[in-house]
């Protein structure tokens, strides 16, 4: 942690939840202790921040919880708290619930592989630049994505957070993929995911530090890629 002056208080240190069964199952994407302890930690804590990684069945999260102290859920077995975000994730774990409201509106819905992250901030939307997967498994950002694509996902995005009235600020992840062409929405992850590591060392700021500028209130004004890091390609859609 850095060091404040003197007439400035040290930053509440901050409570990563994570689920013990990460990585597995329906908790497939989501980051598990091992890549938060390795891969999250030291990039928040570069930015002067006191980071703690702490599983669901901590006996401890209770008592932090009542305390009102800073917990960021990276998981969707997370049912604490304000009741309007507790509805969110509830609507999150049942993807087809969200399909339903998606399908409504005429988009496609179905398995998808790439992500489009969306920053909510108090002065609305930021778009992060889409993230898909290279055939090793390891996930890439920044995809390359024409504006006749990219215009849709936006309107997707916007119309699912009103549609959901999203109580929360952060950053969310849109999961979807293409059917012949067309866009179909896969599910909605309320924070961060493992695709998100694709953006360490890549976006400014990476999507864990937005994370925590957005669900702070605090000025985050850009999402930018790197100059130097190089673009890869949408597959083909057709």
């Amino acid at each position: 942690m850095v060091n404040l002056p003197n007439n400035l208080s040290p930053l509440p240190q901050i409570q990563l939840v994570v689920n013990p069964v990460a990585g597995l199952a329906d908790a497939a994407l989501e980051i598990t202790s091992q890549q938060a302890e390795a891969l999250v930690v030291p990039v928040l804590v570069a930015q002067g921040l006191d980071v703690v990684v702490r599983c669901l069945d901590d006996p401890e999260l209770e008592k932090i919880v009542e305390t009102k102290g800073q917990i960021y859920p990276l998981t969707l077995a997370w049912n604490w708290g304000n009741a309007q975000v507790a509805e969110l994730f509830e609507q999150c774990r049942q993807p087809r619930q969200i399909q339903k409201v998606v399908a409504e509106k005429g988009f496609l819905t179905g398995p998808g592989n790439y992500w489009l992250p969306v920053a909510l901030t108090e002065k609305g939307l930021l778009y992060g630049e889409l993230i898909g997967q290279g055939q090793d498994g390891h996930y890439l950002q920044p995809i390359h994505v024409e504006d006749k694509i990219r215009q849709p996902l936006y309107y997707l995005s916007q119309y699912l957070f009103k549609q959901l009235h999203v109580p929360l600020r952060g950053c969310c992840f849109l999961q979807v993929g293409w059917i012949q062409g067309e866009l179909c929405f896969d599910r909605l992850w309320p924070f961060p995911i493992q695709p998100a590591l694709a953006s360490l060392g890549v976006q400014s700021p990476d999507l864990f530090y937005a994370h925590y500028l957005c669900c702070q209130g605090l000025p985050l004004k850009d999402l930018r890629i790197k100059g130097q890091a190089p673009y890869g390609e949408l597959a083909d859609l057709s």
